[in-house]
């Protein structure tokens, strides 16, 4: 499993909520920013808002920790 580091920035939560970092595994690039997302989605600020532009910028942050690979996909 691989870690990725997703920075989110959106545009039209307010300016103390609009920049956003989670950390997530997985096996593919895509379900990593999936469960990050799904993660930074929840969050207070950015929920129950309808965001229309999202930037996300995606890093790798390299292979997951041992207690991290105890929940595979």
């Amino acid at each position: 499993m691989r870690r990725y580091t997703i920075t989110a920035r959106f545009h039209e939560a307010p300016v103390k909520d609009s920049l956003q970092r989670a950390t997530a595994t997985g096996r593919t690039l895509s379900v990593a920013v999936a469960r990050a997302l799904r993660e930074i989605l929840a969050r207070p600020g950015i929920k129950k808002r309808r965001h229309r532009t999202v930037t996300i910028v995606v890093a790798y942050a390299g292979p997951a920790r041992a207690e991290e690979e105890i929940h595979p996909d």
